[in-house]
C-alpha cells in the first residue's frame, strides 16, 4: 500500500490485476480528536485490508467484517458512526444488510463499496429502488 501523507489526501494503489485506485480525502477542520467509528465489510481481503488501514491512518477506529452475517452482528452490537459496505458478500448482500438494520430503527450512514462500473447497472441502494435512509 501506498501512502503519502504530504498528498492532499491518502492515495492506495491496489494490486497490478485490479486496475483500481481509492483516494481518501480529509481537511483538519472536518475531523474531530476521535475521528468516529467505522465498519468496513468487503470479502476480499487486500481491499477490506488497504480501506481500514487508509482510514485507521486518518484517524479513525475501525472494525472489519469478511461477510454479511458478521457485519449484521457487529452493526447490531456497536454504535458505528458509518458503514462501508461491499454490495457483493458471501451470504448476504450489502443492500440486504442495510434494509435489516432500516427495519431494526438502526439509521447509521452506509457507504456502498461496488465493482460494478457502468451507469446504466441500478443500483437497489438508490431512491428510485425505495431506500433513502
Amino acid at each position: 500500500m501506498d501512502v503519502n501523507p504530504a498528498a492532499a489526501g491518502v492515495h492506495t494503489k491496489l494490486p497490478h490485476n485490479l486496475n483500481t485506485t481509492f483516494t481518501i480525502t480529509c481537511c483538519d477542520e472536518a475531523m474531530t480528536a476521535d475521528g468516529g467509528s467505522l465498519l468496513v465489510v468487503d470479502d476480499e481481503p487486500f481491499l477490506r485490508g488497504a480501506v481500514a488501514a487508509s482510514l485507521r491512518f486518518l484517524g479513525f477506529d475501525v472494525a472489519v467484517a469478511e461477510n454479511g452475517t458478521d457485519a449484521l452482528r457487529l452493526a447490531r452490537a456497536n454504535p458505528f458512526d458509518l458503514l462501508i459496505l461491499d454490495v457483493v458478500l458471501p451470504d448476504i448482500d450489502g443492500f440486504e444488510i442495510v434494509r435489516r438494520l432500516r427495519r431494526e430503527g438502526n439509521p447509521v450512514p452506509v457507504i456502498f463499496l461496488t465493482a460494478k462500473d457502468t451507469r446504466t447497472t441500478r443500483s437497489p441502494g438508490s431512491p428510485s429502488a425505495g431506500m433513502t435512509t
